[in-house]
């Protein structure tokens, strides 16, 4: 009896003993088996980390634009970018009221403070009035407009919902492209605009003159008359047209050239007895786009016209920008290209190389005178001249 008693108890006791082990079994596995079921709580990959822009380094500023509303009073957009694939650019405008210091203008607006390229123009229209105009560069708007010497800005819109009778003091005659040939193509429709002074906004001009492809120059002449230049409709010829009531109406004159020249452009300089025209264009055997085919002089005020010079491989080749009329009426004519400057002092009919003084090209007019870029320079640097003959350095500092 006790013997089986004994072995009842061992019995018991490894029962017990197999029951705690199972127990302690089943304890450990279910919460594991949790841990595997719970979505939740299932390990995750790791987040996908996006590379990081590849911004670069910055590149070292530019004045790339100017003008001047006075003869001590200018704007300047100043810029610069980084180097990387994914860069990024920053603009800012400059502005003098002595002609020697230059105070920098941060943009408030995101879009002309940080620009994707560094792009646009800016035209002073007298006093504190300013245009930053062509700013392109995938921005929601081509054109800003301030009045209080670029401290504030607001949009100007480039269609015109205007029409003046004459063009209004300090305003730019300008064109606007109607249809072009095909998307990013060249214009080939153009209708004068006037950019006005007090708002930057362009309004359509009453009465332009009857010319296809219109070319006017932006400001008026020393004695106040407007000139554009174009082709007559119905023959093609080449005319100028000059306005001395401020567009309300034109004379238009036909520019005596040869049939078998096809000059892309006619630009007009001079004012009173001494006026040119002067006819440049790529020629069939050149890659120069400002090629000088032909000059044309008026004596008369531009009724009638006479051809002084043709591009039959003298000099000058190339015409950079405006030609200036000096005030002794010598002409003068920048280069396109890195080479000297000419003067004619026999009314355009030949000319002589400057070879002292600086070398120009993108030569234009200003309120006040005249700019030009220095040629085969750094970028950035620009000279100005009150007459077309004194040129001294524009220094931004």
């Amino acid at each position: 009896m006790r013997e089986n008693a004994g072995v009842g108890v061992e019995r018991r006791r490894h029962l017990i003993i197999g029951l705690a082990l199972t127990a302690l079994v089943v304890g450990v596995a279910i919460p594991l088996l949790r841990v595997d079921s719970d979505p939740e709580r299932r390990a995750a990959p790791a987040p996908t980390v996006p590379p990081r822009p590849d911004v670069g380094r910055s590149r070292p500023p530019v004045v790339y634009d100017l003008d001047f509303a006075g003869e001590r009073h200018g704007f300047a957009l100043w810029g610069r970018c980084t180097d990387g694939v994914d860069f990024r650019c920053e603009r800012r405008l400059l502005v003098t009221e002595d002609g020697v210091h230059w105070r920098q203008q941060a943009f408030a607006e995101p879009e002309l403070a940080a620009p994707r390229r560094l792009t646009g123009r800016v035209v002073a229209l007298g006093g504190d009035r300013l245009v930053l105009t062509d700013l392109g560069a995938g921005g929601p708007h081509d054109r800003y407009f301030s009045a209080d010497g670029g401290r504030t800005w607001r949009v100007a819109a480039t269609t015109p919902d205007l029409r003046v009778s004459t063009i209004p003091a300090d305003a730019v005659l300008e064109t606007r492209c109607m249809e072009r040939v095909r998307t990013g193509a060249d214009c080939w429709w153009r209708r004068l605009v006037v950019t006005l002074p007090d708002s930057g906004e362009r309004a359509w001009l009453a009465n332009p003159p009857a010319l296809d492809g219109p070319r006017p120059e932006p400001r008026a002449a020393a004695d106040g008359s407007w000139w554009v230049t174009g082709r007559d409709p119905r023959s093609s010829d080449w005319n100028v047209a000059v306005s001395r009531d401020n567009g309300a109406s034109w004379s238009v004159a036909v520019l005596p050239t040869d049939p078998n020249l096809l000059p892309a452009e006619v630009t007009v300089t001079g004012s009173g007895p001494n006026v040119y025209a002067l006819a440049t264009g790529r020629r069939a055997d050149g890659w120069e786009s400002r090629s000088l085919f032909a000059i044309y002089r008026s004596t008369d005020g531009g009724r009638t016209w006479t051809q002084t010079w043709s591009g039959t491989g003298g000099q000058p080749r190339t015409l950079g920008g405006t030609a200036v009329v000096q005030p002794d009426g010598a002409l003068f004519i920048a280069p396109n290209d890195v080479g000297p400057a000419y003067r004619s002092t026999d009314g355009g009919r030949s000319f002589q190389p400057i070879l002292d003084g600086p070398r120009l090209n993108s030569l234009r007019r200003t309120r006040s005178g005249y700019l030009a870029n220095a040629s085969g320079g750094d970028g950035g640097r620009f000279l100005s001249s009150p007459d077309g003959v004194r040129w001294s350095d524009v220094r931004f500092r």
